[in-house]
């Protein structure tokens, strides 16, 4: 190939196979020479030793210049920089590269040496061919995963297993608006599954997995998983799932996340690319906090983390400012957003927004149970009172104390139910303003970028 760097390796999306591009400087080591004498073709800081020196070169430069690319993803460095090209070809030609213990400390020690051997000098002291170095890769990889460096995979114990499965089934009713329905296929999986041998825990990839199996999309997996707290002592009280029997009383068939989406006319990098310059600028005030599941373009999700609204907000005039009183409302700290290829039209990109706002529908739950309280006791009271100061009859306290009580509880539920619902209209309207203003940006760039491009031109 004698050009391997990042650049020519592609990884499918999907399927996650890995291919090699750009053949233009390939030959067939049988041949006879195609470059001509004094002329080096390929990218120096990739380039084997023995390409520098003009010598004859098979197979083996190709793997020094993957193990330059596997030094380069586990450390963050290339082994040999400088600012001239000939000073890395020299570099290249004359020093032994830094083991790469040194520059990753945390790399497991047998990998380490599998890209350590790809940089021998000497291609006879290299791996003979790719398929020694992927058994090698592999024997490596198998040793790291079971050796003392190996990081344990987390093990969740068996409610909180079944509180990611309810979540995520949660999530993806809520998409669709079939929360009961949903929950009771998720509960049935959720309680069915081990019911005969109970276990000490499931690792996480089997949760995934089992998840994915029962039917639940991976999204909403992602996004279960993700709300885990990093403290378990914090499970019971952060991550609880099932809507209680007094929150449909009190707030009727609500959803306990927020979902919204818009198509926007861009691809999806170019969406990606506007919401790291659109949603952390002073207009937005978010702060990107971490990816979960993989690359946002891989059916990853970013995470952003919304500042609490102060009173301050109220003097200035921003859309970030009225996003943060919508989701201080819901005590939602966060939201997260997954990025979705429109099928057949590849310069579109779906723009997902999903929030948690358990809390606040917790909130607004307590408040209709306290104010219904309050006003049972009151009427209890002042009808007790009726009934032994004036002699009045026990059928006439009941009707002094139930009926207001009914009439006023009825508005008092209609009131609260009325306001849940238009504070979710208002939060979904200002959510979808957001996608809109990253929608402006992405098509402000593509017209800007190729106006600045045909001017320079």
């Amino acid at each position: 190939h004698r050009d391997i760097k990042p650049e020519n390796i592609m990884i499918e999306r999907g399927s996650g196979r890995v291919m090699v591009t750009d053949f233009g400087i390939a030959r067939d080591s049988r041949a006879t020479g195609m470059t001509a004498e004094g002329m080096i073709l390929g990218s120096v800081h990739y380039m084997a030793p023995e390409r520098v020196a003009g010598g004859d070169c098979d197979g083996r430069a190709d793997l020094y210049s993957l193990g330059v690319v596997a030094y380069q993803l586990l450390s963050g460095h290339l082994p040999f920089d400088a600012p001239q090209a000939s000073a890395v070809l020299v570099m290249q030609a004359t020093r032994p590269p830094p083991p790469l213990a040194e520059r990753a400390p945390t790399v497991p020690a047998a990998l380490a040496a599998v890209v350590d051997r790809c940089l021998r000098k000497d291609p006879a002291q290299r791996y003979p061919n790719g398929e020694a170095l992927a058994e090698a890769l592999d024997e490596a990889l198998r040793e790291a995963e079971s050796g003392p460096q190996a990081v344990p995979e987390r093990v969740l114990d068996e409610p909180t297993a079944k509180a990611v499965w309810l979540r995520a089934a949660q999530l993806q009713a809520d998409a669709a608006r079939q929360v009961r329905e949903r929950s009771a296929q998720a509960e049935e999986f959720a309680t069915g599954m081990h019911s005969a041998q109970p276990t000490s825990g499931y690792r996480r990839s089997d949760v995934e997995a089992a998840a994915v199996e029962a039917g639940i999309a991976e999204e909403f997996v992602q996004l279960a998983l993700a709300e885990l707290p990093d403290d378990e002592s914090e499970l019971p009280a952060k991550y609880e799932v099932d809507s209680s029997r007094l929150q449909r009383i009190m707030l009727g068939q609500v959803p306990n996340s927020i979902r919204v989406s818009r198509v926007i006319d861009a691809s999806p990098v170019a969406v990606l690319e506007s919401i790291g310059q659109t949603l952390p600028s002073s207009s937005w005030g978010l702060t990107f906090e971490d990816t979960i599941g993989g690359h946002p373009l891989d059916g990853g999700i970013l995470t952003f983390t919304v500042p609490p609204f102060t009173l301050g907000d109220y003097l200035e005039s921003a859309p970030g400012h009225e996003l943060r009183r919508q989701l201080t409302e819901w005590k939602a700290t966060q939201l997260r957003i997954a990025l979705h290829a429109v099928d057949g039209a590849s310069h579109k990109c779906e723009m997902v927004v999903t929030v948690d706002i358990r809390g606040g529908m917790r909130r607004n739950t307590m408040v209709g149970s306290i104010f219904s309280a309050l006003i049972g006791a009151s009427f209890a009271a002042a009808g007790l009172v009726v009934a032994v100061h004036g002699g009045v009859a026990p059928a006439a306290t009941t009707l002094f104390g139930v009926i207001p009580f009914g009439a006023l509880g009825g508005l008092g539920f209609g009131g609260l139910r009325f306001g849940v619902r238009w504070h979710l209209r208002k939060t979904n309207d200002v959510l979808l303003r957001m996608i809109d203003a990253v929608g402006a940006n992405a098509r402000g760039r593509k017209l800007f970028g190729s106006l600045l491009a045909n001017s320079s031109g």
